[in-house]
Formats: structure tokens, C-alpha cells, sequence
């Protein structure tokens, strides 16, 4: 688009004038309520002065469009994006902050978990000496208690080995 732009289509005709619709446009020309010229291509254009005569304040040409509101329209699009923006590093610096102290609960958790891993391999330990202990203590299964066999000597003479 020109800066001095005075020939619009029907689809340029649309986005300048406001609250126009393809329909309404159509019929405007078609009933002679707004005039138009064919290109040598077949293809619709509409004067500039053509759309000011009849829409008044409500057509804005686009490059006054461009220049002019469109500029505002960018403002507040930035700023909304701004915000946007603003709301979704709020969410990730607290997902990070969450993310954080979970990672600190599981590295607690599996410290107390190797505490008592430890401790149970301690009495595991215990208990395995334990039971050595009394096995060596007990007597095998299935024996009764004998008094000791005394030697061939002790037995022939009452003294000895």
C-alpha cells in the first residue's frame, strides 16, 4: 500500500470503512449507492473520495490506518502482551519455587530412607552373629545331652585323659 493510496478494492474498501460488511458493500454497489470502476483485468476498484462521499467519518483510509490507529492498537496489543508475559514468568518463577522444595522433600526422604537401610543391615548384621552364637552353643538336632566319652586310660585306671 501507498501513502497516497486513493483506488481500493472491495476487500480494501472493508477493512477501511468500520462496521462495513462484505454484503452490505456489494449491494451498495450494485444498487448504484456507491460508484466503482472495472480494470482492464475485470478486477472492482473504488475511489478514495467514492468511499469518504459516502461513509463520511466511518471510512479511514489505511495508511491513515497504518500510521494513526494502528499505532494505539499496537500499544495496547504490547501491553496486553506485556501482562501476559508478566503472568507467565510469575507462574514459572513459582513452578520453579514448587519444583525446588519438592526436590529438597525428596532428597530428605531418600536421606532418611538410607538411615534406615543402614540400621536394618546393622541388626541384620547382630542378628546373624547372634544366631552363630547360640547354634554353637545349642546342641545339634535330635541329640540329647551325653556326659563327654573319657579315654581308654580314665575308664581302665580312674585317672587320665
Amino acid at each position: 500500500m501507498s501513502v497516497n493510496k486513493t483506488k481500493y478494492t472491495p476487500s480494501e474498501a472493508i477493512r477501511a470503512v468500520e462496521g462495513l460488511h462484505r454484503k452490505r458493500l456489494y449491494e451498495m454497489m450494485s444498487h448504484g449507492h456507491l460508484s466503482y470502476m472495472t480494470t482492464d483485468q475485470g478486477k472492482r476498484e473504488i475511489d478514495g473520495a467514492e468511499l469518504t462521499r459516502v461513509f463520511g467519518e466511518k471510512f479511514r483510509p489505511l495508511d491513515v490506518q497504518t500510521l494513526g490507529l494502528g499505532h494505539g492498537e499496537i500499544q495496547l496489543e504490547t501491553e496486553e502482551k506485556h501482562h501476559h508475559d508478566l503472568a507467565l514468568e510469575l507462574e514459572v518463577h513459582l513452578l520453579r519455587e514448587r519444583l525446588a522444595a519438592r526436590e529438597q522433600r525428596i532428597e530428605e526422604q531418600e536421606k532418611a530412607l538410607r538411615d534406615v537401610r543402614e540400621e536394618r543391615d546393622e541388626w541384620r548384621k547382630m542378628a546373624q552373629s547372634l544366631q552363630q552364637q547360640t547354634q554353637t552353643l545349642l546342641l545339634p538336632e535330635g541329640r540329647e545331652f551325653q556326659t563327654p566319652k573319657r579315654s581308654f586310660w580314665y575308664r581302665v585306671f580312674g585317672q587320665g585323659r
